[in-house]
């Protein structure tokens, strides 16, 4: 995923990747022998099209492939209960409160705890824990976290790597992007998208 967009997750949330992944699921020469391509004058261009299909692979299936870290922002902690995008999750890092003048106060990790085997993983707030309102009416909590399947190529599930090749294929030979996988492509990732229940 991109790590310079906010993505708007709900009318009271969002979030970033503040730190992206540091290697792709695929490499160059793994393409090259996908799609029987000879030579090496256009690994670059085979580099940036595998990590556009890794991106357009992450905001389909709602995952994150590597591991990342992701900056969700919210506004309320009216249910206690907050869903983590782009699964699966690896840690969290850090659970924070904001006030107007940017300072953010860190809240202890046993005050809360997570679910980190439900997809998506489930951050929760401890009944007997209160914690202080910020003095901002909007964006006053965030939780920071590592987000992925692991930090390296191989920890990637194999379907999501062939994925990744079959999409980078694709724009490789048609030299346009797009964002809904190619038919046949979705039917292979449809399993991998994640539902949502918003809360």
């Amino acid at each position: 995923m991109l790590n310079d967009i906010v993505y708007p997750f709900d009318g009271t949330r969002s979030f970033f990747i503040s730190e992206p992944p540091t290697v792709e699921p695929v490499s160059a020469a793994d393409l090259k022998l996908y799609a029987r391509i000879d030579g090496s004058s256009e690994d670059t261009l085979l580099n940036n099209f595998i990590s556009a299909a890794r991106i357009a692979t992450e905001l389909w299936t709602g995952r994150a492939l590597l591991s990342q870290s992701v900056t969700l922002t919210f506004d309320t902690l009216a249910y206690r209960m907050i869903q983590l995008p782009c699964p699966p999750l690896l840690s969290i890092v850090e659970f924070r409160t904001g006030d107007e003048d940017g300072t953010w106060t860190v809240v202890d990790s046993d005050d809360y705890y997570v679910d980190s085997g439900a997809t998506p993983a489930r951050f929760y707030l401890k009944r007997a824990v209160t914690v202080d309102t910020p003095d901002r009416d909007y964006a006053g909590y965030q939780i920071e976290y590592t987000a992925g399947y692991g930090s390296a190529a191989t920890d990637v599930p194999m379907t999501l790597r062939e994925a990744v090749l079959f999409w980078a294929t694709y724009i490789y030979e048609n030299r346009v992007p797009i964002t809904v996988p190619p038919k046949d492509l979705r039917t292979i990732l449809e399993p991998f998208r994640v539902r949502w229940y918003l809360r």
